[in-house]
């Protein structure tokens, strides 16, 4: 396996530990690491051939990306690719980029000439950037006409967005093969500590978000930079391979994810910097599934930030705007993304035309209304797929709690992005069950007297929570309806547990009825035998209106 590194060349006096501890675990592997330092030395275009089976693109320099063009052009296996790199170059052409993914950028603008962004003035402050302008150099944020004739600029053109203050630190942002890490660092930094800053946990929508940002070019290692103003993230720029200072165990993450590229550069699979031979089926279904939970539960937070109006249905049930807002934006997200399929929804009006098709998306924009509208905080978003009748993919987004756990047959489950499974313990004593608190509070509190239960909002949420290894189990005496259900069983079986029936049946979907014939049970599959056993005891197992 042979590897070239393209670098450029730092003074002695700058430190930077991570790469030459990369070399060495790459070698330690077996590679053969080449470092070639494109600024340092004089290339003739006629020698230029492939002949690694991974080419690193880690510096950025214009002429680095020209040698990388070249190799491209050949191609060579490139990580991170040259189109993405070099997109990633230009400000004006990855922030439409970004914009075409639905990533949320501030307001942005390109010209040749500071005095034409004069007008935008009349709606506050802006921050001008050069539009090739590396490791934040140049940037002015400009409140007064007079100042756009200081506008600083490498080469023509400048780039402008509107500046929105932020409310705390920027937030630095890394993607590494899929994951990302935060890291809270002091801006300008003054000494190495201060670039190295300290790492944190990243919130499931910035994480989310952050993601995209890597999917719309196609690569696996690179930073983003996020400021929240008003309580709103923007992302504000984006570096392909930045430095990585302050990730946790960096160098061993950079190593395994360059080592595994060149894996599959050296089998001819290519495609190094996308998700190449590791694409999954229903990776899409599910990213795309969790973009839209977070955006459905941003769009909750927001309204319950401000009074509620809340109106019933014919059965008495609470609906709010919040629920509609949120169906509605799930609803025209799935349509767009996959046309061919069904879409099943509490908040729409059932169509037979579901039952012919294949693929339907059981959705519950905001499930457990009542602990939404009472302030409580174990409310959801839940949505499910379902593929000839069985549960295939979940994901639930609690944004109270900020908890997401998404996941698909064959992929297993994740919360918050971290790997997650059902614990299993062998006796009920050791066991925490949860139930509806709307089924605590109608007296199966008595009923089950005894048992190790505590009443949670929210079907969806449990049966997430049991996926996510935060109980142990859930049941229903109750009948419960698909959406809330689809998600959640999706989970807890690709997270190695059981959800069946009280009876002991598999649990289909997108049936005649919406409404299951029973109520229901998801555990560990040691556990579960023993649950169902201690509620026939009790009389439990015939379903309750």
């Amino acid at each position: 396996m042979r590897i070239c590194l393209l670098m450029v060349k730092h003074p002695p006096e700058r430190k930077s530990p991570i790469m030459p501890e990369v070399v060495r675990l790459l070698e330690q592997r077996g590679a053969a690491i080449d470092i070639l330092y494109p600024d340092e030395q004089l290339c003739d275009l006629a020698t230029v051939r492939v002949e690694h089976d991974l080419y690193v693109l880690k510096s950025g320099t214009e002429t680095a990306l020209s040698l990388a063009g070249a190799l491209h052009g050949q191609g060579a296996t490139i990580l991170n690719p040259y189109p993405a790199a070099a997109a990633l170059r230009d400000k004006a052409v990855s922030t439409r980029i970004l914009q075409a993914a639905g990533v949320p950028v501030p307001e942005s603008y390109v010209t040749t000439d500071p005095a034409r962004l004069a007008p935008l003035l009349e709606g506050g402050p802006i921050i001008t950037k050069p539009n090739r302008g590396p490791q934040g150099r140049g940037i002015q944020v400009i409140r007064a006409a007079e100042e756009l004739a200081t506008v600083k600029r490498e080469g023509a053109l400048v780039f402008a967005q509107r500046f929105h203050p932020p409310d705390g630190r920027d937030l630095k942002i890394y993607g590494i093969g899929g994951r990302v890490f935060g890291v809270d660092r002091v801006w300008p930094p003054r000494t190495y500590e201060d670039k190295l800053g300290r790492p944190f946990e990243v919130p499931a929508e910035i994480a989310d978000l952050v993601r995209r940002c890597g999917e719309a070019f196609g690569v696996d290692l690179y930073g983003v930079d996020v400021i929240e103003s008003g309580g709103v993230p923007y992302v504000v720029d984006m570096q392909c391979f930045p430095g990585f200072k302050g990730v946790p165990d960096a160098a061993r993450l950079l190593a395994d994810s360059i080592h595994e590229a060149a894996r599959r550069g050296s089998r001819g699979h290519g495609g190094a910097g996308a998700s190449g031979d590791r694409a999954r089926p229903l990776d899409r279904e599910l990213r795309i599934a969790t973009q839209l939970a977070l955006q459905a539960g941003a769009v909750l937070r927001e309204h319950r930030a401000r009074p509620l109006v809340v109106n019933h249905k014919a059965g008495g049930e609470p609906v709010t705007a919040a629920d509609v807002e949120s169906n509605r934006l799930i609803r025209a997200g799935l349509a767009a993304a996959f046309p061919g399929d069904s879409v099943f929804s509490e908040e729409t009006a059932d169509s037979a035309e579901r039952l012919s098709a294949d693929r339907v998306w059981i959705v519950d924009p905001l499930d457990a209304t009542s602990n939404y509208v009472e302030n409580g905080d174990e409310y959801c978003v839940s949505i499910g797929l379902s593929i000839s009748g069985r549960p295939a993919l979940g994901v639930v987004f609690n944004p109270a709690r900020g908890e997401l756990v998404s996941g698909h047959r064959g992929a297993g489950v994740t919360l918050n992005g971290a790997p997650a499974t059902v614990r299993d313990p062998a006796t009920l004593g050791g066991a925490c069950l949860e139930v509806s608190r709307k089924e605590w509070r109608k007296g199966l509190s008595e009923r089950i007297a005894g048992l190790p239960v505590a009443p949670v909002a929210s079907m969806a949420y449990k049966l997430a929570r049991v996926a996510a290894g935060l109980s142990d189990g859930a049941f229903s005496i109750k009948a419960r309806k698909e959406w809330g259900t689809c998600a959640g069983v999706a989970l807890v079986l690709a997270a190695g547990g059981s959800a069946t029936l009280l009876d002991g049946s598999d649990i289909a979907f997108n049936r005649v009825e919406a409404r299951q014939r029973l109520g229901m049970l998801a555990s560990g599959p040691r556990l579960h035998p023993l649950v169902v056993n201690a509620l026939r005891e009790r009389g439990l197992l015939a379903p309750v209106p």
